[in-house]
């Protein structure tokens, strides 16, 4: 019996040993799933995966470096009528001085400046305004106005003031309105009258509608009545109030010197709306708008910002850089338009005056509309005449704006002043590249010239044998 009872004690106290081994083997393999468990998960938290943007083709495409932006010009705004009144010339160039002797450099033309200046002095215009700008860049190259000292006519005009009424220069806006609205410069309109007005009996056909002219020779002679037609048949007060704002009236252009806006306001009313369409009424323009309406046309329909200010001494090494205010035409209409105003020139309203262009400059055709109108404000008697152009007409380096303001008494016209400036302009043009090109064929002639070197001594001792006695 107490064999048994051992042999059974031991049997007990083997079963007591291996339960301890399975308790602890199961522990450690639980232990050992959390170990690996949270490993893995530690891992993920520290090494999360970055994003990787694919490229057409799978490539992996890095983001793009980081570029500074480039210092540019700060242009003071100036106020109305200092440049025309204070520019000076610095060697070959113009500048604005300033109080503290610090200078503004500017894109005008000194030559062209003057020349300008000298003929409106010269005239006693009661007003004369003249402005040429680059149509690819924008630049103001000739800023020009004259007023005559005591003579009421002129007050309240400037060149960037929109006090003259567009008159019908308009006609452009009107035409381009016409062209995008399906209209063809060879298109007919037969009418009759309109030389001072627009009437609704004028815009019904009758027949008492003996002329017929294409809409490019109505622009060029400014036929009233056919633009009135035209829009009546073919534009709403909106789409031409539509193209007008797309060309800037009715607001403020961008430029460095304090600016008002080129007014537009049109009816409805069939009559009003022909009347505007010709010019008549409804709308105003300053002589810079009238430039940059020029050189939209002239620049394939991108109107550039005018800009006068190059450089500021106060600010070394930046310069100013052109920039366009967007595409306002099709480029098409822009070159159906620069087709049309060719006529003005070649048979229309400008063809007197240019007459007396230069033979010098015979090469050179110009480009332009001509506006006329005469209206009394505050009892005064205001006689306005417009020119707006460019030119080459086939391929436009320049566009101009010139605005005559007179009494009763005629001293000059918008296209004569436009014909003196542009002249001016062409002349001081070719004197520049004619000097470049001498200074050019100078460089390379001093460029290939031998250097002259000292001779053998040789030959030097031979020369001195055989030289003459002096005395």
């Amino acid at each position: 019996m107490a064999r048994h009872r051992q042999s059974s004690g031991e049997e007990q106290s083997g079963g007591v040993e291996v339960a301890p081994l399975l308790i602890i083997g199961v522990l450690t393999l639980v232990a050992l799933s959390l170990w690996l468990w949270r490993g893995a998960r530690l891992e993920t938290l520290v090494k999360a995966p970055t994003l990787q943007v694919q490229a057409p083709g799978g490539s992996v495409e890095k983001p793009a470096p980081r570029v500074a932006p480039e210092p540019t010009l700060q242009v003071p705004r100036l106020p109305e009528g200092v440049i025309s009144a204070h520019w000076r010339t610095k060697g070959a160039d113009a500048v604005l001085a300033r109080p503290d002797g610090s200078t503004l450099s500017l894109t005008l033309r000194p030559k062209v400046q003057s020349a300008i200046q000298r003929y409106l002095n010269g005239r006693h215009v009661p007003y004369g305004g003249v402005v040429l700008m680059d149509p690819r860049t924008g630049a103001i190259h000739a800023w020009v106005e004259h007023q005559e000292a005591g003579d009421p006519v002129g007050e309240g005009h400037g060149l960037t003031r929109a006090k003259a009424p567009a008159a019908s220069v308009f006609k452009v806006v009107t035409a381009a309105a016409l062209l995008e609205a399906g209209a063809r410069p060879s298109d007919e309109t037969c009418f009759h009258g309109g030389r001072r007005g627009i009437t609704n009996r004028l815009l019904k056909d009758s027949k008492a509608d003996t002329r017929c002219e294409t809409l490019a020779v109505s622009l060029a002679h400014s036929s009233n009545v056919p633009f009135g037609k035209q829009a009546v048949r073919r534009l709403s007060a909106g789409a031409l109030t539509a193209t007008a704002e797309d060309l800037f009236f009715g607001r403020a252009l961008p430029f460095d010197v304090e600016t008002g806006a080129s007014w537009v306001q049109i009816s409805d009313e069939r009559v009003s709306l022909a009347r505007s369409a010709a010019g008549f009424v409804g709308t105003s323009l300053s002589p810079l708008h009238g430039a940059v309406l020029a050189a939209t046309v002239a620049n394939d329909g991108v109107m550039m910002r005018p800009w006068v200010v190059a450089g500021d001494s106060l600010q070394p090494g930046m310069q100013r850089k052109p920039a366009a205010i967007g595409r306002v035409l099709p480029a098409t209409v822009a070159r159906d338009l620069r087709g049309m105003m060719r006529l003005t020139l070649s048979e229309g309203t400008a063809r007197r005056q240019f007459s007396r262009w230069p033979k010098s400059l015979a090469d050179v055709h110009v480009a332009g509309k001509t506006g006329t109108l005469s209206r009394t404000v505050d009892g005064t008697r205001r006689n306005y005449t417009w020119f707006v152009g460019f030119a080459p007409a086939e391929d436009p380096e320049i566009a101009v704006a010139a605005l005559a303001v007179n009494g009763p008494r005629w001293h000059t016209r918008g296209p004569s002043m436009a014909r003196q400036a542009l002249a001016a302009w062409f002349r001081d043009d070719r004197a520049r590249k004619k000097a470049r090109a001498s200074a050019k064929v100078q460089g390379k002639a001093k460029a290939t010239q031998p250097t002259e070197r000292s001779a053998p001594k040789a030959a030097k001792k031979k020369s001195a044998a055989t030289a003459p006695p002096q005395g």
